[in-house]
């Protein structure tokens, strides 16, 4: 990469490469301590001390040629910080000799290097190559800033760059210092061109070890100026889904990968953090999505029936970091989930590590309020009524859930297919639409994907949709199209019901208590002469509960 790098000038000082506590953030990333001399990396003989930076950060401070330093150049110091004492003042400064060169001011997790060759300081280059140990998939990073412009090129936007990778990446005969003559070559591993796949204008061959790959990285511009302390969040983009080893970052006043410096232009930075999304992008609900869920939005209700299982709500994550758990509880009391979501690795942007998603359900319909009709079927399929002649009376029940709603149920559906009538089970479609219209008459409408029935033993999967009006008197015609989805191909049995309102489910029943016959009916309000083990409504006369049959 070229730079404009003062003609005089050496690297600077090699980064700590390792982190140790609490590893999934930062080190000194509010620069409160552990400020001191700046010795600018060079292959040999880097002893030359230049302002100072925050241990591990290193500032791009320029030592200069030989050993009275000529040439030496600061472009960061300490400064106010953000609700603190201490931050990282960085600025393009020109070269303390040569004031038409411009020494770029950035600092890094890494080894900050430069060269230049000759007093017309040909072949410019530099930048940052290393980095910390790390193994972590963090989101995003987030820091308060200010930042201000010069005079020489005040459109140019600061930097940030950031990358995680696995192996190594070495590139042989990299020019690594500013000398008269001929700059001394070394080979420089993990330069940060290297890593993101960009072409370097100096240095020889790249090569990597077999394991080698950039996993994330950011590389993101800030225009404008900034008077006040003002918070960022960048996001990475993450290119593998492998686990990182190391990770750098860099902060630039200026752009960093541009050669056309505007000297006077300056970058604060404050209070670096790692982001470890602990929230959620989607949820689905028997495979629905949510209405209009947004990450950021803890509270939902749905008009539909608590599923019965914590597997029928599943979950996306909105983070890559690895180790994060979802755990989903129901409350059949109140009819709620509760999806609590949890990063171990780290703190999100609210500077929690664990958020709690809540879904409100309709309360489950009480069977003793739907209404029973009583008639009679047309099966249609392959062009024909294939139950022609059959007197059949079967029972439909319409229960009420939420205002407008209501679940529909047709139980023991039948279909004799050429061997005979065989039951199905029952078609239940949740949630549908009810309209009372002004003429009296209700209209029903409602859709249901991948029913499951059975014939014969074997699985049938079916779409459904339903719609039908029910007089003033009661007399309901409905419409249930079935959509038999069998391998790969789809076969439609249009199913119509005539039938007429018998009663409004258990409430309707009347007769005197004491002396009253025990009856019973399953949680779809259809009588069962006979219970099996599970839970019904048992009702003797007017009186009506819940009861677990064993």
């Amino acid at each position: 990469m070229k730079k404009n790098y003062a003609i005089f000038g050496s690297a600077l000082m090699v980064a700590v490469s390792a982190l140790t506590a609490n590893a999934q953030q930062l080190p000194n990333a509010g620069f409160e301590e552990g400020w001191g001399a700046c010795k600018p990396w060079v292959p040999k003989n880097n002893a030359k001390e230049t302002g100072t930076t925050p241990s591990p950060w290193t500032i791009s401070q320029v030592g200069g040629i030989g050993p009275g330093g000529t040439g030496a150049t600061i472009v960061g110091e300490k400064c106010e910080g953000y609700n603190s004492t201490s931050a990282v003042k960085l600025y393009n400064s020109p070269n303390s000799v040569v004031k038409t060169q411009t020494v770029p001011g950035y600092m890094t997790l890494g080894t900050t290097w430069s060269t230049a060759q000759g007093k017309a300081a040909k072949n410019k280059d530099g930048g940052t190559f290393g980095g910390i140990e790390f193994a972590y998939r963090p989101d995003a990073v987030s820091f308060m800033f200010t930042r201000s412009h010069g005079t020489a090129n005040p459109n140019e936007p600061a930097t940030v760059v950031a990358y995680l990778w696995k192996g190594t990446y070495t590139q042989a005969n990299v020019p690594a210092d500013i000398s008269l003559s001929t700059p001394s070559k070394v080979s420089m591993v993990d330069r940060e061109r290297n890593i993101l796949g960009m072409t370097t204008d100096q240095g020889g061959e790249v090569t990597k070890t077999d394991d080698a790959a950039c996993i994330a990285k950011i590389d993101c511009s800030i225009p404008g100026d900034a008077s006040e302390w003002t918070p960022k969040v960048i996001e990475f983009n993450y290119l593998t889904n492998d686990t990182p080893e190391k990770f750098n970052i860099i902060f630039a006043a200026g752009n960093y990968w541009s050669t056309d410096l505007g000297q006077g232009n300056t970058l604060c930075v404050d209070d670096v953090k790692l982001i470890y999304y602990s929230r959620l992008a989607g949820v689905k609900v028997n495979g629905s999505d949510v209405p209009a869920f947004a990450p950021d939005t803890y509270e939902y209700t749905m008009a539909v029936e608590m599923p019965a299982s914590a597997d029928a709500i599943s979950h996306e994550l909105l983070g890559k970091a690895k180790g994060s758990t979802v755990k989903v509880d129901l409350d059949k009391t109140n009819n709620k989930a509760l999806l609590t979501v949890t990063n171990a690795a780290g703190n999100d942007i609210d500077g929690k590590a664990s958020h709690v998603y809540t879904i409100n359900f309709a309360a489950k319909p009480d069977p003793s309020n739907a209404s029973v009709y009583e008639g009679k079927l047309v099966i249609e399929m392959g062009g024909g009524v294939i139950n022609e002649g059959d007197e059949t009376m079967y029972s439909v029940y319409i229960t009420p859930t939420t205002e407008g709603h209501c679940d529909f149920s047709l139980p023991n559906f039948s279909l004799d297919l050429g061997g005979g009538a065989e039951n199905l089970g029952d078609i239940t479609v949740e949630n549908c639409t009810m309209t009372h219209n002004a003429d009296g008459t209700t209209s029903y409408s409602g859709h249901k994907d991948n029913l499951t029935l059975s014939l014969g033993g074997e699985p049938i999967v079916a779409n459904v949709d339903l719609t039908g009006t029910e007089s003033a008197t009661g007399a309901l015609k409905m419409t249930i199209n079935v959509m038999w989805l069998y391998e790969g191909s789809e076969i439609p049995i249009d199913v119509t019901f005539n039938g007429q309102k018998k009663s409004t489910g258990v409430a309707d029943i009347t007769i005197g208590e004491e002396d009253a016959p025990v009856e019973y009916y399953n949680l779809q309000g259809i009588r069962v002469n006979n219970p099996e083990s599970g839970v019904y409504i048992r009702r003797q006369g007017n009186t009506v509960c819940k009861v677990l049959v064993k």
